[in-house]
């Protein structure tokens, strides 16, 4: 069988992985220590009108954003850029911590530790 590497596809970025929540269902754990300020990549796709009327919906979750939890400290934020959502963290998180995001969009006055945010690259 061929290896599976970096220039294949992956649904997730590999510093997360999906796991039984605390919460309802599933959520999204770190599985390396992950700075504060790190991108971790998009979660929503926003649609113009014309395919929001064909899809039934204004976005579309990408795998990423389909496993994220809501919490009232969270962890996490999304970041609006274009037709994008895009999921940074805003404190440091230590391996094996459930990535969280309030389920509200422009928050960020209210998160402690809010940063600008940083790339974050897989080493």
């Amino acid at each position: 069988m061929p290896e599976f590497t970096d220039k294949h596809y992956r649904p997730l970025p590999p510093c997360v992985q999906v796991r039984k929540s605390n919460n309802d269902g599933n959520g999204l754990f770190t599985v390396e220590d992950i700075p504060g300020g790190s991108r971790l990549g998009i979660t929503h796709l926003i649609l113009d009108s014309k395919l929001t009327e064909e899809v039934g919906s204004d976005t579309i979750r990408t795998p990423l954003g389909g496993f994220l939890n809501h919490s009232d400290t969270p962890n996490g934020v999304l970041i609006t850029k274009g037709s994008m959502r895009i999921l940074y963290t805003v404190v440091p998180l230590p391996k094996d911590t459930e990535i969280t995001i309030y389920y509200t969009i422009g928050y960020q006055d209210i998160i402690p530790n809010y940063g600008g945010p940083k790339s974050w690259m897989h080493t």
